[in-house]
């Protein structure tokens, strides 16, 4: 998921041993007039086995891993960093490609 994230021009700041994606999306017009502008459906995601990460620069939900090992105990060389899920789930809607 990482690797994805990156290729799209983005930060990495998930990680994630799987993902399964369900989308229920129509947009007018042909098959073949795709336009992500005019997108809407439904659209979820769930990922196992992975991990909320901090980026340099952009606040990320893993920063609080960072704040719970400072003022707690300081585990960054036995652990990795970032705050770790078994599964993560998410479900949006989008409507004239807008979430």
């Amino acid at each position: 998921l990482a690797d994805v994230i990156s290729q799209w021009g983005q930060s990495a700041n998930l990680e994630g041993e799987s993902m399964d994606i369900y989308t229920d999306v129509n947009w007018p017009g042909s098959p073949l007039n795709f336009e992500l502008v005019k997108l809407s459906g439904v659209m979820a995601v769930t990922l196992t086995d992975g991990r909320l990460l901090a980026t340099k620069g952009e606040p990320a939900v893993g920063e609080a891993s960072s704040v719970l090992s400072d003022a707690i105990l300081n585990f960054s060389d036995v652990f990795p960093k970032g705050i770790g899920f078994d599964q993560l789930s998410a479900k949006t809607k989008l409507k004239e490609g807008r979430v």
